[in-house]
């Protein structure tokens, strides 16, 4: 059985994030998440924040929940909309470095297999539907059946 806590605040920054995170881990509590899926830093991206202070709000978040046991799957992001090729380079290059550095599962892109395609995407151009969310949770799923049978080793 799992417990599952959408700490997900739309919006929301790395840096954001990073303020409400220890709302999660508690000190003196001894349940802890087996497995996080920390999906930050677009918002960052189409902020056009400081890439280093993108990766280290993240390191940080990494750091905390690698250090309490949890198994992460890491969604990287991209910074698009009239950024420089050397920005948004800088931006995607964050996910795959961390993901090395703290072992998390790293899934490169959330919008892969939705974006560009309009049936799959809000009126807004930027978040996915009804039937984009299930193409999401499709290309999710196995990773996160790999963290469970991890986490059982």
């Amino acid at each position: 059985m799992a417990n599952v806590i959408n700490a997900g605040v739309s919006g929301d920054t790395t840096t954001e994030g990073l303020a409400r995170l220890p709302a999660y881990f508690p000190p003196h509590v001894q349940k802890r998440p087996d497995i996080v899926v920390l999906e930050l830093g677009a918002n960052d991206g189409l902020q056009g924040k400081d890439p280093a202070k993108v990766e280290e709000n993240l390191d940080a978040m990494l750091t905390r929940m690698q250090s309490e046991g949890s198994q992460i799957l890491l969604i990287g992001a991209r910074a698009i909309r009239n950024k420089s090729l050397e920005y948004s380079k800088a931006f995607s290059d964050i996910f795959p470095r961390l993901a090395a550095k703290h072992n998390a599962t790293l899934y490169p892109f959330l919008g892969t297999g939705l974006f560009g395609k309009p049936e799959f995407i809000q009126q807004d151009g930027a978040h996915p539907n009804a039937q984009g969310a299930e193409i999401i949770a499709k290309n999710l799923y196995p990773l996160v059946v790999g963290l469970i049978e991890k986490m059982r080793e």
